[in-house]
C-alpha cells in the first residue's frame, strides 16, 4: 500500500522557519541554522528538523480508510527497541469513527512524563480497544530485534480481541495484515501517537519497578545506554534483563 505522505509545502516551511528563527535566533545564529551560505544538504536537514518538531497528529489516515469501508483501523507503535535492557513493548489502539481527538496527543517523546500519564488515562478510557504486546530481553536475544518486534506486534493485535482491517504503523512493515507504514507516523498519525503513549507509559512503569531498577537506575535511564548506565554496568556487571546480543553490552562484558 502506497505511503501518501506529501513533500513539505514551501509556503508552510517558510512560515515555520520564520517563527523558529524569531524564537531561537541566538541559537540559530551560533549554529548556522538557515544561513545563506549553508550547503543545500544542511538546509534540507534543517527544513526537516523544524517541520518535524512542528508536526501534529491528525485523523487524516483513519478518516481516509474509514471512508473506504475499513472499520477497525489499528494504530501501532513500539517502545524500547533501542534499549539495552528490559522488554520491548508495542502499543495497539483502535478508535471508532465518531471518536473526537483528545487534546494534546503527540509523539510520546515530545511529552513530559506527567502529560503522558494524563493522556494515557484518557486514551484507554476513550478507545474502542487497546492492548500492549511485549517481548522480554531474552526473546530479543533469541529471535533478533526484527522478529522480536513482529512477535510483540502480533501479541498486541491478539490482545485487542477484534478483527483488524488495517494497521497504521510507524515506518515498519508487518506482513500478516493489511498494513500502511507511515514515515514519522508517531508524529502525524493520531492512532499511532496514541499507541506510542500507552506503550511508553506502560514500559516505563514496568522497567522502573523491577528489582534491577534500583541497581541500574532504570527509573532514570529506562534501560537505554546513558553514561550513568554504562558506569553502573562497569561497576555491577550485567543482569538477566540486559540484552546480551546487543553490541554495547557485549563490549562492556569484555
Amino acid at each position: 500500500m502506497k505511503n501518501d505522505n506529501k513533500p513539505i509545502p514551501e509556503v508552510i516551511f517558510s512560515k515555520v522557519r520564520s517563527a523558529f528563527r524569531s524564537l531561537f535566533e541566538p541559537i540559530a545564529a551560533k549554529r548556522g541554522f538557515f544561513s545563506k551560505t549553508m550547503p543545500e544538504e544542511r538546509v534540507e536537514k534543517s527544513r526537516v528538523l523544524v517541520y518535524t518538531w512542528c508536526m501534529k497528529p491528525t485523523l487524516k489516515y483513519e478518516r481516509k480508510y474509514w471512508d473506504e469501508g475499513k472499520n477497525i483501523i489499528c494504530g501501532i507503535d513500539e517502545v524500547g527497541r533501542g534499549s539495552w535492557a528490559g522488554p520491548l513493548y508495542v502499543g495497539a489502539v483502535v478508535f471508532d469513527k465518531n471518536h473526537r481527538m483528545i487534546d494534546g496527543v503527540n509523539d510520546s517523546k515530545k511529552l513530559t512524563p506527567l502529560k503522558r500519564e494524563t493522556l494515557h488515562k484518557e486514551i484507554i478510557e476513550n478507545a474502542l480497544a487497546y492492548s500492549i504486546g511485549a517481548v522480554k530481553s531474552y526473546e530479543v536475544d533469541s529471535y533478533g530485534l526484527t522478529l522480536a518486534t513482529e512477535i510483540a506486534i502480533e501479541r498486541a493485535i491478539e490482545g485487542l480481541g477484534l478483527t483488524v482491517d488495517l494497521l497504521l504503523i510507524d515506518a515498519i512493515s508487518y506482513k500478516k495484515l493489511d498494513c500502511l507504514p507511515i514515515i514519522k507516523g508517531d508524529q502525524v498519525c493520531y492512532s499511532i501517537s496514541c499507541a506510542s503513549i500507552i506503550a511508553k507509559v506502560e514500559r516505563d512503569k514496568y522497567i522502573s519497578s523491577i528489582p534491577e531498577a534500583e541497581v541500574y537506575r532504570f527509573d532514570r535511564n529506562k534501560g537505554y545506554g546513558t553514561m550513568e548506565h554504562v558506569e553502573l554496568i562497569k561497576k555491577h556487571g550485567i543482569s538477566d534483563v540486559h540484552r546480551k546480543s546487543f553490541k554495547p553490552i557485549r563490549i562492556l562484558c569484555g
